[in-house]
């Protein structure tokens, strides 16, 4: 407490609200208003000195050749495998992301000998983001870089409040998990066209649509179909790599850093 006479004396919140009341305990919130300000201002500070580099990473990672080449894969694979296989992928990448099958077992036991659907379980489907439905990867990292640009913008108003600045300071962090969850999508594409991943992909496709067969070509790894008389292949790009990787890092540095913690005294 710092006294009228010059003097300057520590007192304890508690002690303090004993001997002053309640004008102690509003002396309190302001003095953790304007410390909340200063930390929330630095954040601000921090976040705005590289808002430029922010929004050119961002319109740099949507133009990047391996977005419009997680586009194509997802066109090329809709046409090789048809719709019956490409439908029931779709239902395991948006379920469960097991490649089950549902046999039918004839029950014996229950005198009439009855047939019963059985679902029987599969492997895992690894790169099943090719197949999930929802907004591409373009749209979603379109939409995110117009919302990261009008949070930035909201954010260097000069009039701008401590609880808008943490609420925009969220929101980034909000939208940083967003490009981090765009990333895994992209990242499908070296995880599905793995050898064993295609094996398994071939003995479940063989039980769903017949009229298909599918295998594996090596050098590099790639999927074959075989339809009729034509033949269909598939496989990575070569040389393609996940982009985003700085972006993500720039934003946890500058977004997500905490706050030191204070022990009340």
């Amino acid at each position: 407490m710092l006294y009228r006479s010059g003097g300057r004396r520590l007192v304890g919140r508690d002690c303090a609200h004993k001997r002053y009341g309640v004008v102690f305990d509003e002396l309190v919130k302001d003095f953790d208003a304007a410390r909340d300000r200063r930390d929330y201002v630095e954040r601000q500070r921090t976040v705005l000195s590289q808002r430029a580099d922010l929004v050119d990473q961002i319109a740099a990672m949507g133009r990047d050749p391996a977005v419009k080449a997680f586009a194509d894969i997802q066109r090329q694979l809709r046409a090789m495998l048809g719709k019956t296989v490409w439908a029931r992928l779709e239902r395991v990448a948006n379920g469960d992301g097991m490649l089950s099958t549902e046999e039918q077992l004839r029950d014996y036991g229950s005198g009439n000998e009855r047939v019963r659907g059985v679902v029987v379980q599969g492997d895992a489907l690894h790169g099943a983001e090719l197949f999930r439905s929802g907004p591409s990867v373009s749209d979603q990292l379109m939409d995110i870089e117009i919302d990261v640009a009008m949070t930035l913008e909201a954010l260097r108003q000069p009039d701008v409040t401590t609880r808008e600045i943490r609420i925009g300071l969220v929101k980034l962090g909000d939208l940083m998990r967003r490009i981090e969850e765009q990333r895994v999508r992209l990242r499908a594409v070296n995880s599905f066209f793995e050898i064993y991943n295609l094996g398994h992909l071939a003995k479940w496709a063989r039980k769903v649509d017949q009229r298909i067969i599918i295998g594996t070509g090596t050098l590099p790894t790639r999927l074959v179909v075989q339809r009729g008389s034509e033949v269909l292949e598939g496989s990575a790009p070569e040389h393609y790599r996940v982009p985003g990787q700085s972006l993500v890092a720039l934003m946890r540095d500058t977004v997500t850093s905490q706050k030191k913690v204070r022990r009340r005294a």
